[in-house]
């Protein structure tokens, strides 16, 4: 009975308050309420080895395909999409390909409605990824064997296209095949355990957009002190759309990591000691010795 109150007071389905309800997400009922999200879903022929959530806000125009050949391929995968604009439903073919079809009444911001895909999920591993990437045909089936083999909290892949798509500290690395620890900070595409991502609360709907995994990143260090546990996987490949703007991007970071320093003044150090523990993994894999 609890459920069904909460789900009508605050505009909405049952389906998403027990989740609510089940993942300790109470105290967003209302916003999300506010967003009028309608939820449908579709039969999976097997269960999901992983969840691809992707939010729909303006999609490049090769995602579709691109989602097809992942739905198409031998990994087992729930595809969750987000429409999260104010197009008609109707006129955005990509949430033909879902299994598991969220739309919003109101845009809200990416981190709010990828929280919104993961609690509609049914997997125990989210995968992550921009509507403005193309992802490779095999990238849930390579996360999905890099976590299965490995216990791991969380992953970063890759962004493939123009060589100034890099991270201001990572970025040096970014082309290793090397499984560093790796802070996520890669909100285009990454991974993590359904556990562990709602252990921490999902992604943190306070923060503008930018450095939303790298906040995450953050968090699941503070629960699990051990950088081991998150990693760079530059085997899960997707590249970058053409209707990616890089100049945007680093405008919307700059912007972000402002925020960023206030909530965290240490983190330039943070991020050095990170990108330090790399560099010894580096030269540890490849045989390399200090003097």
């Amino acid at each position: 009975m609890t459920d069904k109150v909460q789900a009508a007071s605050c505009n909405l389905p049952s389906f998403l308050a027990k989740r609510l309800i089940k993942n300790n997400f109470l105290g967003r009922q209302f916003a999300y309420g506010q967003l009028g999200p309608e939820i449908a879903h579709s039969p999976l022929a097997a269960k999901p080895s992983a969840s691809l959530i992707v939010v729909l806000n303006d999609p490049d125009p090769d995602l579709y395909n691109a989602l097809k050949s992942i739905v198409k391929y031998r990994e087992p995968v729930e595809l969750v999409l987000v429409h999260n604009n104010s197009r008609p439903p109707a006129e955005e073919p990509l949430l033909d390909l879902a299994h598991t079809k969220i739309v919003l009444q109101k845009p809200t911001s990416e981190h709010c409605a990828r929280n919104i895909g993961a609690l509609c999920a049914n997997s125990p591993l989210l995968i992550f990824i921009s509507d403005k990437v193309i992802p490779e045909a095999q990238l849930v089936k390579v996360y999905v064997n890099h976590f299965s083999t490995n216990k791991f909290l969380a992953a970063r892949g890759k962004v493939m296209g123009q060589d100034d798509f890099s991270e201001p500290y990572f970025g040096h690395l970014a082309g290793s095949n090397t499984r560093h620890s790796w802070a996520l900070d890669l909100d285009e595409n990454m991974a993590i355990t359904a556990e562990a991502y709602f252990e921490v609360g999902g992604f943190d709907e306070s923060l503008p957009e930018g450095y939303v995994a790298l906040n995450m990143s953050i968090q699941l260090l503070t629960k699990w002190y051990d950088k081991k546990l998150q990693s760079h996987l530059p085997t899960a490949r997707c590249h970058l759309g053409k209707t990616f703007d890089l100049e945007l991007r680093q405008v919307v970071r700059q912007k972000a990591f402002k925020t960023m320093l206030l909530k965290y003044p240490t983190i330039p150090e943070y991020l050095h000691d990170w990108c330090s523990n790399m560099e010894e993994e580096s030269r540890i894999s490849s045989g390399e010795k200090n003097d």
